[in-house]
This record gives C-alpha cells, structure tokens and sequence, in this order.
C-alpha cells in the first residue's frame, strides 16, 4: 500500500509552501507558519484494521513531503489521529480505479508550551 501525497491530503500542512484541504478547527497562525517546521511526528492512535508496517509508511510520508515545505526555524511537534481506515477494493481498482480511504485529525503544537497552534479535522484521503 502506498500512501501517495498523504501529506498534501491531510491539510496538515498549512505551513508555509503546503496547502490543506480538511476542515480547519484552528487555523495554523501567519506569524508562525511564515517560519515553522515539523520538528516531529507522533502518531497518536490508528484504527485497529491498519497493517502493522502502516504506521512506518504514515510517518515516512509525512516527513518526506513536509521537509521540501515547511523550511522555517520555529519548531512544531504534528500529533496524527487515523479514525478511519478503509482499504481500496482490487475488484473496483481494476473496473474503475478504487484507492484506499483514510480520515482523521492532526495538530500542529508548539513543544515550547505544549499549545496546540493549529488543529485540522476531517481529513480524508
């Protein structure tokens, strides 16, 4: 399984270079994302149908696409919840091209106060 662009999808990277497509809770502040990165990935919980190396795959994802976007000096700590994991259907991949579905929330804290700074919701790939 291959978790193509997760990063751009999961609309948690709003920094500075990235976009986001998720609902926003909290919207990352301009002051911060001008001069953020990600400094580290936790993920926080996954749903119980994931394979085991898919944690590995998630993070590595996530850090290769964040390190050509988010190039600033302000460290943030991404914390990485999957609600919903739905993997695609071979019958339907080869009929009309089904993928993988994956929902959840990610936040954006700032490790020098433990604030969240940003909170994006209802992701989905």
């Amino acid at each position: 399984m291959r978790l193509k662009n997760i990063a751009v999808i999961l609309g948690i990277t709003a920094l500075v270079g990235c976009t986001s497509t998720s609902e926003t809770v909290k919207r990352l502040p301009t002051e911060i994302a001008r001069d953020a990165y990600v400094s580290e990935i936790k993920i926080v919980a996954l749903p119980d149908n994931v394979s085991p190396e898919f944690r590995g795959k998630l993070v590595s994802e996530l850090e290769s696409h964040l390190k050509d976007c988010a190039r600033g000096s302000h460290p943030l700590r991404l914390a990485v919840t999957v609600t919903l994991f739905s993997p695609q259907n071979p019958a339907l991949t080869i009929l009309i091209g089904d993928s993988n579905k994956i929902k959840g929330s990610a936040q954006l804290i700032d490790p020098s106060n433990e604030g969240t700074v940003g909170d994006y919701d209802n992701w989905l790939v």
